[in-house]
């Protein structure tokens, strides 16, 4: 699973390492990509829910101004995306955190958080949102060392899947 990085893009990534962080809510390949890989990870580790977070928000949350989706790729492929898009509360919220399971444990994902964290910041946000499933223990590691604060929800008649939800206060923009 591989797409070619976009071009006319402005990379928020270090020069120099081989990786570039590029939006991609134009490009429907790699978005195909991460809805692809995100659904079929989610039915193996949420077998019998019927629960579609995918469906539940379409890639048009995701779109600029108010949401952005971000590729990471090296040598032209993608290995890890995330997006943001508004809350109920106007606040923005992290989805749609993937990495290749060929290019787990490297960091990727971390790179992307604190790319779409710089994007929220950007435009003057000064605190961010995220949830995830209590099957998901690396991304609760992820979140918790990169100073988000929560914890986990027990499901109610109005959320009934239980989950974590994780905030982070961002810097005030330079």
């Amino acid at each position: 699973m591989s797409t070619t990085a976009p071009t006319g893009t402005v990379p928020l990534a270090e020069p120099g390492d081989g990786i570039t962080i590029v939006p991609i809510h134009d490009n429907p390949e790699a978005t195909r990509i991460v809805f692809e890989d995100l659904g079929r990870e989610y039915a193996e580790r949420y077998p019998g829910s019927d629960h579609n977070e995918i469906a539940a928000h379409p890639i048009d949350e995701f779109l600029p101004p108010e949401g952005a989706f971000l590729g990471l790729y090296e040598d032209g492929r993608l290995l890890a995306a995330g997006a943001l898009r508004l809350d109920e509360n106007g606040l923005p919220e992290v989805k749609r955190m993937w990495t290749h399971s060929a290019a787990r444990r490297r960091g990727l994902a971390g790179r992307i958080l604190r790319a779409l964290e710089a994007v929220a910041a950007e435009r003057g946000h000064s605190r961010i949102v995220l949830t995830t499933g209590p099957n998901q223990p690396e991304a609760v590691r992820l979140y918790t060392s990169g100073g988000y604060e929560g914890g986990f929800v027990e499901p109610t008649d109005a959320e009934p899947m239980p989950h974590y939800r994780f905030s982070k206060a961002l810097p005030p923009r330079a």
